[in-house]
């Protein structure tokens, strides 16, 4: 009774521990690579000064894709929009003008203004008055992606960001 532990049981406690530290890269790998996606469809975003038409597929878009192509950002993702947060723009939700061959990420359009009227009729809309200065911003949203045969589908995390406000529309400015 020399050795109280055995040899396959430090066996696998190096194994378990070798799995954690695995898991644990591996995750960190995945999340700084949605997070670099992210920073770079907001970054494209801004440079364009919030005018993509992404409807239509205009060269911010182009952009966009190109530089998630380049970055090895997977666009075999299963994970859909949520359609309850702001105005969908981009990505995967029910009706959606996503391509099949893009990159999957979410874009929400979200409107700001310094007054709102409500026009009445069936629902009730808040839209900007004619006079009220009005702002806009993007929320992007990328997955973290593990691409693990059988549970890689349930490993999906959402990282997001939002852009500064674009102004389109100013009036009643003093000098």
């Amino acid at each position: 009774m020399k050795e109280a532990i055995g040899s396959s049981l430090l066996l696998n406690i190096a194994l378990v521990f070798i799995g954690i530290i695995s898991a644990i890269l591996i995750s960190s790998i995945a999340y700084s690579k949605a997070f670099k996606a992210k920073n770079v469809i907001i970054e494209t975003i801004k440079n364009y000064n919030g005018d993509c038409d992404f409807e239509n597929g205009d060269s911010c878009f182009y952009e966009i894709e190109a530089k998630l192509l380049d970055m090895g950002y997977s666009s075999n993702i299963t994970h859909s929009c949520s359609t309850d947060s702001g105005e969908p723009v981009y990505g995967r939700t029910e009706g959606s003008v996503m391509p099949l061959d893009g990159h999957v990420y979410c874009i929400y359009k979200y409107t700001l203004c310094d007054e709102k009227t409500e026009v009445s009729g069936d629902d009730v809309v808040n839209k900007c008055s004619e006079d009220s200065s009005v702002s806009y911003y993007y929320k992007v949203v990328t997955f973290m992606h593990f691409d693990i045969p059988l549970i890689g589908s349930f490993l999906e995390f959402e990282v997001s960001g939002e852009t500064p406000a674009f102004y389109s529309r100013i009036v009643n400015v003093k000098n």
